[in-house]
């Protein structure tokens, strides 16, 4: 178990540097909303005595409650769990798939710890961690044939991800091909987990699906090459991981039932967005990138094992080393990055110009970035999106969305289009000035129209006008 623990140190070292480098997700945010509410006794709602359920991981508000009621901080507590999730994750995978293999370990601590996007993932505030956890454990249930406990706790993540139908489909169809009969008595169970809150959240938003699914339904679909590479080469690394993850598993799917379905869980869940083909954010394939460094491992391992056979590699001396240079990349990275932008220019001033503002918790603000916004303020916030504000679909464009919300205050992306529509739109214009700018970088001042259109990608910078 010192290899382990030893990984773990590994992990948590790493992502602590990522931690002071990267931010929270905003999204992160409106779930903290909810889970704020909840937590105050004002229900599982994000604008307070609106029944909309705009979040896909009610399960994750839930427990994100339970810093707000402890009055602790709610960004390092899921910090704080999501370094817990990774490090049972890790032991999950040592355990039942490697069979405490130390090669295969110390290779997929490395690749892990020092991987950017899991750092990203790890540290942005998101459920993904949880639900890669307990989609691991249910699967591990399921090859030590406790299928029962299995499709229980994979039911109940759907509410943590919906994405979670993925691999109780996989295990059910792969139950009945092993079997070759249908054990209705094993799925009663694991069907009124689901059916039951299913009921409860139909009487209390009156719809079951999530307003977030239905309003990014409308969003159109992602090219397919974006989609592709999002999902399986979210960073360069995965240039090379990859390739070694298709031969480690060709070289252990016969031997290792969970390996077997690691992959068919990894492919089914990449071709599950591809067919469907939605705008994806970085936590959504965090499950498919994890079992792609876990393959990976196997099959780095095996050629090294094949390649060296001197190489006396279950020798702690090379996971030291391993561990040594992700430890000092990620310090390169947080000495020559610094404290996040993000965390200070964003989420720091706007915690600090409206957190302890009554006044403001009584006002309308328009936003497309409901996050940090909504959580920091307090106020009703319109959606732009209609994420949690699906009146908002009633109205096509986005200078109608704003004169029907009445909005005190307009937060808005510092890009070309926003930037050219406070200024040329007569409507805007006449009702609204600039207040004040959120930039990742630190600028103060409006910024101006940009002459030569962006291609549009996501970055962290707002302006705030508030109603003249």
């Amino acid at each position: 178990m010192r290899v382990f623990f030893m990984g773990c140190i590994t992990i948590v070292a790493c992502r602590l540097l990522a931690a002071w480098v990267l931010p929270t997700f905003d999204d992160a945010f409106i779930t903290y909303r909810y889970a704020l509410n909840f937590a105050s006794g004002n229900g599982l709602v994000y604008n307070i005595g609106e029944k909309i359920m705009g979040t896909t991981a009610p399960f994750f508000a839930i427990i994100s409650s339970i810093p707000f009621l402890l009055h602790l901080p709610v960004q390092k507590f899921t910090v704080m769990l999501n370094l817990l999730c990774d490090c049972a994750s890790l032991y999950l995978v040592y355990k039942y798939m490697f069979n405490q293999n130390r090669v295969y370990f110390f290779l997929l601590v490395f690749f892990f710890a020092i991987d950017p996007m899991a750092n990203r993932v790890s540290i942005g505030g998101m459920e993904a961690d949880l639900f890669l956890t307990l989609s691991l454990f249910g699967l591990t249930l399921y090859v030590k044939n406790k299928k029962t406990f299995s499709f229980t706790i994979l039911s109940a993540i759907y509410f943590l991800r919906p994405e979670a139908v993925i691999l109780v489909f996989i295990l059910f169809c792969y139950d009945m091909y092993q079997t070759k009969k249908l054990a209705i008595k094993q799925y009663l169970l694991p069907a009124l987990v689901v059916a039951v809150p299913l009921v409860l959240i139909y009487f209390y938003y009156g719809q079951i699906l999530p307003q977030s699914v239905v309003a990014k339904s409308t969003a159109g679909r992602e090219s397919l090459s974006n989609l592709v590479k999002n999902i399986f080469f979210p960073d360069p690394l995965f240039f090379i991981l990859a390739p070694l993850a298709v031969y480690g598993y060709l070289k252990q799917f016969k031997k290792n039932k969970s390996v077997f379905l690691l992959g068919i869980w990894a492919l089914t869940f990449g071709m599950a967005y591809i067919i469907r083909r939605p705008y994806i954010w970085s936590w959504y394939p965090f499950s498919i990138e994890f079992s792609i460094l876990t393959l990976a491992s196997i099959g780095t391992g095996s050629l090294i094992q094949k390649l060296l056979k001197h190489l006396n590699a279950e020798k702690g001396f090379y996971f030291y080393l391993l561990s040594f240079v992700a430890v000092v990349a990620w310090s390169g990275v947080a000495m020559y990055k610094g404290r996040s932008g993000v965390e200070t220019n964003v989420y720091k001033q706007l915690k600090a110009d409206f957190g302890s503002d009554p006044e403001i918790r009584k006002k309308i603000i328009f936003a497309d970035d409901i996050g940090a916004i909504g959580f920091f303020t307090g106020a009703y916030i319109y959606d732009g999106l209609a994420l949690v504000t699906p009146q908002a679909f009633n109205y096509k464009t986005v200078t109608e969305r704003i004169i029907h919300s009445n909005a005190d205050y307009i937060f808005l992306y510092a890009d070309p289009a926003y930037i050219s529509l406070t200024k040329t739109d007569s409507i805007i214009d006449s009702r609204y000035a600039f207040y004040k700018r959120y930039s990742i970088h630190g600028e103060k001042s409006a910024p101006v129209k940009s002459i030569n259109p962006m291609p549009w990608s996501y970055a962290q910078d707002y302006i705030l006008l508030k109603k003249k």
